[in-house]
């Protein structure tokens, strides 16, 4: 255990204070205290120690000494408790304050409102505590089934919004399929366009061959019947000519005849020279 020095709030060294002051607060300043921690006061009357929660600022740590000890002529003895979060309690520091008797002041006040920690209020402070601490599980619970509520409705988002992904790269997938048909169905289509142009242009061609064949064929109808005229023009005059030939053919035959019967006659009645020539002739 540590002897140590106190001060008061000027700063000067507490080593003694008068029966009746109050509101005294101790200063300590030492190396080996780095935050606040209980001070546990009391006097050889004291059936126990009264603890005060101290404060901790700029490296000093202040307790108030509580008034009740400070109505009786008795030094006032000090221990500071640590507990650096074990369970360890140790009084490792100490210290002394001389009282100086003196009557009682005819303007003091008795206080009811206790300076020191108390195992009533403790318990008091326990109870709200523990009311809170109660009311904080219950909080935790209701907050702890609603995260389970809201972790549960998360797990099945993220679910839908796998689902949901999954099913958009399905319909992007089935729309590249489909761009790729489209644009296989597009080129198949440009290449049908141009064989159509090409068939119309082919068709063309052959209607200007049939119309040209049509216009040939016509005028070659046009010159046979023409031809088929004049041919039926110059057999008719043939005809006519073999008619004539054939009757002048007669007429010739006739004459042979006649000339022939005018012979026989003649060589019947020798009519000299010139019968026979005239046979002769014939």
């Amino acid at each position: 255990m540590k002897d140590i020095l106190v001060y008061n709030a000027a700063g000067d060294r507490l080593v003694r204070v008068a029966q009746w002051d109050r509101d005294i607060t101790v200063t300590i300043e030492d190396p080996d205290i780095a935050t606040a921690y209980p001070v546990h006061f009391f006097n050889k009357n004291s059936d126990q120690a009264y603890v005060v929660m101290s404060t901790f600022e700029g490296g000093k740590l202040k307790a108030k000494i509580p008034d009740r000890l400070l109505r009786e002529p008795y030094t006032v003895c000090g221990y500071v408790q640590r507990n650096d979060g074990d369970e360890e309690r140790r009084s490792d520091f100490r210290f002394v304050i001389g009282v100086i008797p003196k009557p009682q002041p005819t303007d003091y006040i008795l206080r009811t409102d206790p300076d020191y920690i108390e195992v009533e209020s403790l318990k008091e402070e326990y109870k709200a505590l523990q009311k809170e601490a109660d009311q904080a599980l219950k909080e935790a619970k209701e907050a702890n089934t609603t995260a389970t509520s809201l972790l549960n409705e998360t797990r099945q988002a993220i679910k839908d919004a796998n689902t949901a992904k999954d099913n958009a790269n399905t319909a992007a997938n089935a729309a590249n399929t489909a761009k790729t048909q489209a644009d296989a169905a597009r080129d198949r289509a440009n290449e049908a366009a141009e064989g159509a142009e090409t068939a119309k242009t082919e068709t063309e061609k052959a209607t200007a061959g049939a119309n040209n064949a049509a216009n040939r064929a016509t005028s070659a109808t046009d010159s046979a019947n023409k031809a088929a005229a004049d041919a039926g023009q110059v057999a008719d005059e043939a005809k006519t000519l073999v008619d004539e030939a054939v009757q002048a053919l007669k007429d010739a035959q006739a004459v042979i005849s006649e000339a022939k019967d005018i012979a026989f006659f003649i060589d019947e009645n020798d009519f000299g020279l010139n019968a026979r020539i005239l046979k002769e002739g014939f």
